[in-house]
């Protein structure tokens, strides 16, 4: 037998909540307007005039017998939901002692947690970067946001590249004792002029895929996870390979790293800057038929950042360096100026490709670029430049 339920397909009335959210007059009335919000699972961030923050999750999480991932037997009542979590019980945060809220799809919650959430998340080193940047100075302005929006300093690139390094200056290899000189000068940074990510980002899955090999059973899943494990034997915290075959490890990864990259982008070292091999690609869902992907894809943009940043653009898994996802929607509002906020976006105006607007915030979103938008209605009208009229009937 087969059973399929979803919260999405329930009866929901998700844009009453977002409008009552948007008239909320402090906090108590925001996660009001958020204690019915249905789907999916999202973070909420508050904040007011008066110095209050709050970060709230809110959705239906449903409640079984038995906590477990992926597929359920449908014959044992155990599984039958049996509710949701409360809202009270979902994860949240009021004006913490640090004055900072950062959320950057890490888990909220300890393991240990009253209620079951349910999920993957991301490892959390976007967050603690936010905390770095906002703790580092305590009158940020909107141009330190703009900034932070597009940080794209890798964390776990800095925890492991010393150890890399130090493999590589093991050999008297002239072309890893050359790498080894980049990666000992690289700020961690997937900034385009930079080499160091170009090396680090195709040394990673070799890297993985060699310790998975000599520690791991011969199971796809297992091996597939293998990357938390691979990381901790590069800082020192596995030690269940030695020092001199951890070393041969990262000198056989990296030089399988090299040779993949002297193939596609020549011997040249210092012409694999990111910005030259770092792309991100729009495909359109009907791109693929026929010649329909000369009209309908959108056109492909260098930009910076990468996985585990802020500026979180990853490249595919199948597709070095192609990038086809990142932040959708940057938002920064000044609330010493609340009829303004400035927004960054990869999703175009307009979804029609003889639209001028078809990818221009797209451009605007790889680069940098932010476009103001107004929430005063003379100013709106000021810069319109079409309306549509839906009329019934």
């Amino acid at each position: 037998p087969l059973a399929l339920r979803g919260v999405g397909f329930e009866a929901i009335d998700d844009v009453q909540n977002l409008l009552e959210m948007n008239l909320a007059k402090d906090w108590t009335s925001f996660r009001a307007g958020l204690s019915t919000w249905a789907c999916s699972v999202t973070n909420f961030i508050y904040a007011d005039v008066d110095d209050n923050i709050g970060y709230q999750m809110s959705a239906r999480i449903p409640l079984r017998g038995v906590a477990t991932r992926g597929t359920r037997p449908v014959w044992d009542a155990k599984h039958e939901w049996s509710g949701y979590v409360p809202f009270d019980g979902m994860p949240r945060i009021e004006n913490p002692p640090t004055g900072i809220i950062a959320s950057a799809n890490q888990r909220p919650v300890n393991p240990d947690y009253k209620w079951p959430l349910y999920g993957g998340y991301a490892g959390g080193t976007r967050q603690a970067r936010i905390f770095q940047i906002l703790e580092s100075k305590t009158d940020h302005d909107v141009a330190d946001f703009r900034r932070m929006q597009f940080d794209s300093k890798a964390l776990i690139a800095e925890e492991v590249t010393p150890r890399i390094v130090a493999a590589l200056r093991q050999t008297d290899d002239v072309r890893l004792q050359g790498v080894a000189d980049i990666l000992a000068g690289w700020d961690y940074r997937a900034t385009l002029n930079a080499v160091g990510p170009t090396i680090y980002q195709m040394f990673v899955p070799r890297w993985e895929r060699g310790y998975a090999a000599a520690t791991l059973p011969d199971q796809a899943d297992v091996r597939g996870a293998v990357g938390p494990s691979a990381r901790r034997a590069l800082v020192g915290e596995d030690t269940s390979v030695g020092a001199d075959a951890l070393n041969r490890l990262i000198v056989a990864a990296m030089r399988s790293a090299l040779d993949a990259l002297a193939e596609r982008f020549g011997g040249d070292v210092a012409g694999w800057t990111w910005g030259k091999v770092h792309t991100f690609a729009w495909p359109h869902p009907l791109g693929g038929i026929g010649q329909l992907g000369q009209l309908l894809n959108g056109p492909s943009f260098t930009c910076a950042g990468t996985d585990n940043t802020i500026n979180n653009v990853s490249p595919s898994s199948t597709l070095p360096f192609i990038a086809i996802s990142g932040p959708t929607y940057r938002l920064i509002a000044d609330l010493s100026n609340p009829g303004v906020v400035l927004i960054n976006s990869n999703c175009p105006t307009s979804a029609h490709p003889g639209s001028p607007h078809y990818a221009d915030s797209t451009r605007d979103w790889a680069n940098g670029n932010y476009q103001t938008l107004h929430r005063v209605r003379a100013l709106i009208e000021v810069e319109t430049e079409g309306k549509t009229v839906i009329r019934p009937g």
